[in-house]
């Protein structure tokens, strides 16, 4: 398991409670100097009509979307 997806797993068996106190943590704890950004300056944006057709192609599985792969049968995919 990658650190991206132990993470993830994390999160998705947190309550609200703990997902709060872990995001405060992370914006008092993480930088984003090295980007020259800070955490009020990024924008949260609403989904559009794109994004919605997107997660339902996931959800069901369509036009490939939402297929699972590992890493390993990607690169042997790719190595021909």
């Amino acid at each position: 398991m990658t650190v991206r997806q132990e993470f993830l797993t994390i999160l998705d068996l947190m309550n609200d409670d703990d997902l709060t106190y872990a995001l405060t943590w992370i914006k008092n704890n993480f930088s984003l100097q090295r980007k020259n950004i800070n955490w009020d300056e990024i924008d949260e944006i609403e989904p559009d009509e794109n994004d919605f057709i997107l997660m339902e192609k996931i959800k069901n599985k369509a036009d490939g979307y939402g297929e699972y792969i590992t890493q390993d049968t990607l690169l042997k995919n790719l190595r021909g």
